[in-house]
């Protein structure tokens, strides 16, 4: 069955209104204006195509400007391009028209417009205005809004799907299709069939089935237990040993670089990071710059939280976020100024 696609545009009174487009799709399609988008392009050679989605999750959480951002992100030609919009406000626009907001798909406009090819710039032309695009390596890098050309009314017909492959998969609500909006079909009458001839065959040997059930469950549930001791275990020691390293790391880093006070410093952002689950992994100090990378200690790091509580730390400024390939690594950067020994007190080369 085929679904209706529309696209959201602004009246006079600058009012959002759903207006349907000629093509149908396979699902619920919502088109967002380009009007409504902030663009952003990210270098990202030597990423792995597996790695793509979280990377580009993990850069629209970084670049993310509104409080609750919906985004759509393509890879090409080495280049990460972001489309980021306030889901908040295409959600209120969307409510009178009464959506199905777990099936509707959400499209940036850009991407349903001509795909980039070439170098320089290009002129795209959109249903509000016109997009100033700079291209390389078959990837837009550079986006500028031009809104109210009188090159807007004579866009052209959209795409029915876009010319690169989606990464987000941004629905118009969170969550899933729910059971109450599920259809029949044959597949789901046959799936229906083999589970009621699954429950017959359990029922006539219910008995013996239930005792072999017990005693597999049982088994399942020691083994689970006992590769959890495990594995604490392993995590124990790992974190004893990053600890005993760490300490004759800093003493180690106390004597070379004597223009910090080391262990103000380190005491400072210890609540942070003991916060969030990390451990220190790597330090670079250049003067007041300092440079250093964490590690997660089991789960995934709450990369914007950690970045928030650092920021807070006083006596530190100028923090930020340098790398990062997943949620379980990532280096930082701030200068320590509040943390620097008076110039009387430095101690010179040589001196014990």
């Amino acid at each position: 069955m085929l679904h209706q696609t529309y696209l959201l545009e602004s009246d006079a009174g600058a009012v959002l209104r759903l207006r349907p487009l000629p093509q149908k799709t396979w699902q619920p399609a919502l088109v967002v204006p380009r009007a409504l988008c902030v663009f952003e392009s990210v270098p990202c050679r030597g990423l792995a195509w597996y790695e793509r989605a979280r990377f580009a999750r993990l850069q629209a959480q970084r670049l993310a400007p509104f409080s609750n951002t919906g985004f759509n992100a393509c890879v090409r030609g080495k280049t990460l391009m972001l489309w980021l919009w306030d889901q908040a406000e295409i959600q209120n626009a969307t409510l009178e028209a009464k959506l199905d907001g777990q099936r509707t798909r959400l499209w940036a406009e850009p991407l349903l417009r001509a795909a980039p090819l070439g170098l320089g710039e290009r002129r795209l032309v959109c249903s509000a205005g016109i997009d100033v695009q700079t291209l390389a390596g078959a990837a837009i890098t550079a986006s500028h809004w031009l809104a109210g050309s009188n090159e807007a009314s004579q866009a052209p017909a959209m795409r029915r799907w876009p010319w690169a492959w989606e990464l987000a998969n941004q629905r118009l609500s969170p969550g899933g299709e729910t059971a109450s909006k599920r259809t029949w079909s044959w597949p789901s009458a046959w799936r229906m069939a083999s589970a009621s001839a699954l429950v017959a065959s359990a029922s006539y040997a219910g008995f013996w089935g239930a005792q072999l059930l017990g005693a597999r469950t049982q088994l399942t549930a020691y083994q689970a237990e006992a590769e959890n001791s495990t594995r604490r275990l392993g995590d124990l020691a790992s974190l004893r040993l990053q600890s005993s390293d760490s300490a004759g790391w800093v003493q180690r880093y106390e004597q070379f670089s004597a223009g910090i006070q080391w262990p103000a410093l380190l005491a400072a952002l210890a609540p942070a990071l003991e916060k969030y689950g990390v451990v220190m992994k790597e330090m670079e100090v250049r003067e007041d710059e300092v440079k250093f990378t964490v590690a997660s200690a089991g789960s995934d790091i709450d990369m914007p939280a950690l970045l928030r509580a650092l920021v807070a730390t006083k006596g530190i400024s100028n923090v930020q976020l340098r790398t990062t390939l997943d949620f379980s690594q990532a280096t930082f950067s701030l200068r320590a100024t509040g943390y620097l020994r008076a110039a009387g007190v430095r101690l010179s080369e040589g001196t014990p």
